[in-house]
């Protein structure tokens, strides 16, 4: 009788650390959901066409963090988990010169 309730004591003892594990992954991951954002849009020139192929470059201003993402056939772009911040956003697209956009995230 004392080895089954050392062996239920045990399975009890593993499924409290498993639970204990996902409520810290859950915090933590809800944590860093609230300190970023995406930047995302649709490139398209004069004509209102859409731009595939562009190279959006994505600057951090205080921490010069840089990210680049490539526009889609749709000329759509997604640059997600980025910190809190100020952010300039340059357009440089096949065809066209470079052009600048602000973008600014707050908690």
């Amino acid at each position: 009788m004392e080895s089954k309730t050392v062996k239920r004591s045990g399975a009890l003892t593993g499924l409290i650390a498993a639970a204990a594990t996902l409520l810290l992954t859950v915090a933590v991951t809800a944590t860093a959901q609230q300190n970023t954002g995406t930047i995302l849009g649709v490139v398209k020139d004069s004509s209102g066409a859409v731009v595939p192929g562009a190279s959006i470059t994505i600057l951090n201003e205080e921490t010069s963090l840089t990210r680049t993402v490539i526009t889609g056939e749709n000329g759509a772009f997604r640059a997600p988990a980025l910190p809190v911040g100020r952010y300039t956003v340059r357009v440089n697209s096949p065809g066209s010169g470079p052009r600048r956009s602000a973008a600014w995230f707050s908690r």
